[in-house]
C-alpha cells in the first residue's frame, strides 16, 4: 500500500509557545470557499481526486485556542483514494491541516482540489472547492469528460478601465469610488516563442482563446499612451482547463510638487489630499471639517522628507490640492505640528483655490504649496 504524507501550509509555530494578541486577530477569520466553473477549478488546481475520508483526528490546543476560528491545533485526515484525476498517485494520502483547516467526516466521499507548495507539498484550507461527492456532481462529470477530448485549455478575462474617481467618498452616491469601464475592441494577443493568439474584446470587454495548447503565455494589448496597464501579464495553460487573465487599464495622469513652509523649506510628513472640483464647495468642506472625519475621506498621502509628493493615475479632470483639509487625528498629541488648511497655491479658502485641469495622461510638476504658518494643538 502506497500512502502519500502531505504536509500543509503552516502559518502558526507550533515548537514555540503561541503567544498572540487575541484582540489583534478579532478582525480576522478562515478564508470561505466561492465555487467557481468547473473547468476554473480544473486549471486552477494541481491534484485532483476522488477519495473517501477514512480517519478524521483533531488534536486540541493544550491551552485555550489563541484564535477563534480555530479550534483546533491541527486536524490530520487520511483519505483513500478512489479515483486520481490530475498530479497524484497512490492508494492513500494523509493530510496535516493547521490553519483553517477543512472538517472531513469519517466514512464520506470527497472531490478533493488542492495545490502544491515550492517544496512540493500540498496545501489546502477551507477556501478550496473540495467538497462531498453527493455536492460535486457537475465538477465531476466535467472531469471524467476530459479523457476523451484533445489537452487544451481555454483563456478568458476582461479588459477595464479602473479609475478612481477621486471625488469625497460623502459625495459617491453609489458607492464606487474606482468606476469600472469595459473597454470593446481591444486587441488582445497571447504568445510564446512557439505560438501565437490574437482576439478582439467584445462589448462588454470580454475575451476569449479556446483549443490553447499547454505552455506559458505571454498576455499583452496595445492602449493608447494615456493609459497603463495593470493585471496579468503571463499567464500558464496547464492542459485542460480554463484560466483566468484579468486586465486592468489605468490612466496614467500625475501631479507633483513640494509643501513649504513659510521661510520656503520643505515639510516632511505632512498629509497633501486631492479631489475633483465638481460637486464640491466651501459649505462641503466645512461641513468635513466639522464632523471631523478622518483623513481618508478624501484620497490622502504624506510628504517624504524632502517635502515632496507625487499623486498618481489621475483620468483626466479638474483638481483641488490641499493640505490639512481635515483636522489630523494622527497628529492630536502634545507638541505635534498642526498646519492651517490651505488649497493650492497657498491660498486659505476654497473658494480662491486654483482648479489644475488635466488632460488625458497629462503630467503636470512642480505644483507648490507654501503654508504660511503653523500652530500646535
Amino acid at each position: 500500500m502506497r500512502t502519500l504524507f502531505v504536509l500543509f501550509a503552516i502559518s502558526v509555530n507550533l515548537f514555540s509557545p503561541p503567544y498572540y494578541n487575541v484582540k489583534a486577530l478579532t478582525g480576522l477569520s478562515c478564508p470561505t470557499s466561492s465555487h467557481q466553473a468547473p473547468c476554473y477549478e480544473y486549471g486552477q488546481a494541481d491534484v485532483i481526486f476522488i477519495g473517501t475520508a477514512v480517519e478524521v483526528t483533531k488534536i486540541d490546543w493544550d491551552e485555550p485556542s489563541p484564535v477563534y476560528w480555530n479550534p483546533h491545533k491541527k486536524v490530520i485526515a487520511r483519505l483513500k483514494i478512489e479515483e486520481a484525476f490530475k498530479g497524484i498517485e497512490g492508494e492513500e494520502v494523509i493530510l496535516e491541516m493547521v490553519d483553517c483547516p477543512y472538517y472531513f467526516n469519517e466514512g464520506e466521499r470527497y472531490l478533493v482540489y488542492s495545490n502544491r507548495n515550492p517544496g512540493g507539498e500540498l496545501s489546502q484550507d477551507n477556501s478550496s472547492p473540495t467538497r462531498p461527492v453527493s455536492e460535486a456532481r457537475e465538477d465531476i462529470e466535467y472531469i471524467r469528460g476530459l479523457k476523451d477530448t484533445k489537452p487544451a485549455g481555454k483563456i478568458y478575462g476582461a479588459v477595464i478601465r479602473n479609475s478612481n474617481s477621486f471625488k469625497p467618498w460623502t459625495l459617491i452616491r453609489d458607492g464606487k469610488n474606482k468606476p469600472e469601464v469595459p473597454l470593446p475592441g481591444i486587441k488582445i494577443v497571447i504568445e510564446n516563442s512557439q505560438q501565437k493568439f490574437e482576439t478582439i474584446t467584445s462589448d462588454k470587454g470580454l475575451f476569449e482563446f479556446d483549443n490553447i495548447p499547454a505552455g506559458n503565455y505571454r498576455v499583452r494589448t496595445t492602449v493608447s499612451g494615456s493609459f497603463g496597464l495593470n493585471g496579468t501579464q503571463e499567464i500558464k495553460v496547464s492542459g485542460y482547463g480554463c484560466f483566468h487573465a484579468a486586465i486592468s487599464v489605468i490612466p496614467k495622469g500625475q501631479v507633483s510638487g513640494r509643501i513649504l513652509n513659510a521661510e520656503g523649506l520643505p515639510l516632511g510628513d505632512v498629509r497633501v489630499y486631492i479631489f475633483t472640483a465638481e460637486g464640491v464647495t466651501e459649505e462641503v468642506i466645512e461641513n468635513l471639517n466639522k464632523q471631523l472625519l478622518e483623513p481618508g475621506d478624501f484620497n490622502s498621502l504624506d510628504t517624504d522628507k524632502d517635502g515632496r509628493y507625487k499623486i498618481q493615475t489621475l483620468p483626466k479632470g479638474n483638481y483641488i490640492i490641499a493640505v490639512s483639509l481635515i483636522k489630523d487625528r494622527r497628529k492630536s498629541k502634545v507638541g505635534s505640528k498642526q498646519y492651517p488648511r490651505t488649497f493650492y497655491p497657498g491660498v486659505p479658502n476654497f473658494s480662491r483655490a486654483t482648479v489644475i485641469s488635466l488632460d488625458e495622461g497629462e503630467v503636470k510638476q512642480n505644483l507648490d504649496i507654501q503654508i504660511p504658518s503653523e500652530t500646535t494643538p
